[in-house]
């Protein structure tokens, strides 16, 4: 397999972290909802801004401390006040932020160890914060394609619940003082709407809101469950698709910038894996690996997987022979990336109407339900 591979080539970066002290703790334990993560923004202006501050040649603690005074997030200020700390007591930049594992994934840190080692870390945080802007870019898109259809879904929701008992209780009491023979749909409407209007259904609407609170997040932690629905969610349809596209789009970006850093092809793929966040791909890490260090081709390590459809295979092939595959991963990843925002607003194109319907669906329900008996009365005035 030919990889062309600019810059001083690392062979292999040792994944286990080096023996540290504790990793610096808040002073008061906060509750696992409130358990504070790096956003997305902050995450690509640090990795910009130290690159800078280190091309004009400040020190790495010092530039730490000076990004620590500034900027809204005052949770990545106390990141980097923190890492600054590190850095001064003689540790480098990867072991500070080995110490924050739920802020920097493993493949931030592994590529800020390589820029140590190579002496090119200005140029490696500069690609980091290129990774993050694209990795930033997809998720927007899902988010933006799913914000409508879901409001409409609450919509629809709340309508269910508010319309029954409290814009057409008066009525359904009156039907009810009256002695009419009330038809089955409006039977059903009327327990319906005692139901939801009883205090016992909001009290076990709440109780199952903080129970999915509580437990839900706990149990998606499990890398059991993660992995079922992984498998679950690749086999519905259009969102299958979607969700492969995802995985191989940051899984590329991330093998690409890799490579250009000259990372071990073993190392590449079990981070690009991880880097792809989807489970489904991450089990069949150590399958990928054996096949490369039998001597098999990246593209037959990656068909063995089941993973990557057939045109990313070719690209892959393509680049092994040419020796241009990061530049092809690079335009592949923005390909799927355009193709993904095709698929989504399709999608959302669906979504829409069917939302409409069903809402229309159900008001149209009530409204019959109460007309039925309505007409019954006056047939016998």
């Amino acid at each position: 397999m030919t990889i062309r591979r600019p810059g001083r080539p690392v062979e292999h970066i040792d994944a286990s972290p080096p023996p540290e002290e504790e990793a610096p703790r808040l002073p008061f334990k906060m509750p696992t909802l409130m358990k504070q993560h790096l956003k997305a923004d902050s995450l690509r202006l640090f990795y910009r801004s130290l690159a800078t501050l280190l091309v004009a040649s400040v020190r790495i603690d010092r530039a730490l401390e000076l990004l620590g005074r500034q900027g809204d997030d005052e949770h990545m200020a106390h990141v980097c006040r923190a890492m600054s700390a590190t850095v001064s007591r003689g540790q480098s930049l990867s072991a500070a932020m080995a110490k924050w594992p739920d802020e920097f994934s493993e493949l931030e840190v592994r590529l800020v160890q390589v820029g140590e080692v190579t002496g090119n870390i200005d140029h490696l945080l500069d690609r980091l914060a290129s990774y993050e802007e694209g990795r930033r870019r997809v998720t927007m898109r899902v988010k933006g394609a799913l914000t409508y259809p879901l409001f409409i879904f609450a919509v629809t929701v709340s309508a269910l619940v508010v319309i029954p008992p409290y814009l057409f209780g008066g009525l359904f009491k009156l039907i009810e003082s009256l002695g009419v023979e009330v038809p089955l749909l409006t039977r059903m409407v009327l327990v319906f709407a005692k139901v939801v209007s009883s205090p016992y259904f909001a009290l076990a609407v709440a109780l199952g809101a903080l129970v999915a609170v509580k437990v839900l997040p706990e149990l998606y932690a499990r890398r059991s469950v993660k992995l079922k629905l992984a498998r679950w969610g690749l086999r519905l349809p259009v969102i299958g698709p979607s969700l492969r596209t995802i995985a191989i789009t940051r899984f590329s970006r991330a093998l690409e910038i890799m490579l250009n850093c000259g990372v071990s092809i073993d190392q590449c793929i079990r981070l690009s894996f991880v880097a792809s966040g989807n489970p489904a791909l991450d089990e069949r890490t150590d399958l990928a690996i054996e096949r490369i260090t039998s001597g098999a081709t990246l593209r037959e390590a990656l068909e063995e997987t089941e993973f990557f459809r057939g045109g990313f295979l070719q690209v892959v092939s393509v680049g092994e022979e040419t020796g241009r595959l990061p530049s092809l991963l690079s335009r592949v990843a923005d390909m799927y990336e355009v193709q993904l925002t095709y698929t989504l607003e399709s999608l959302v194109a669906a979504l829409e109407p069917l939302m409409m319907l069903v809402m229309g669906f159900f008001v149209g329900i009530f409204i019959i339900a109460s007309m039925q008996p309505m007409s019954q009365i006056l047939q016998k005035l």
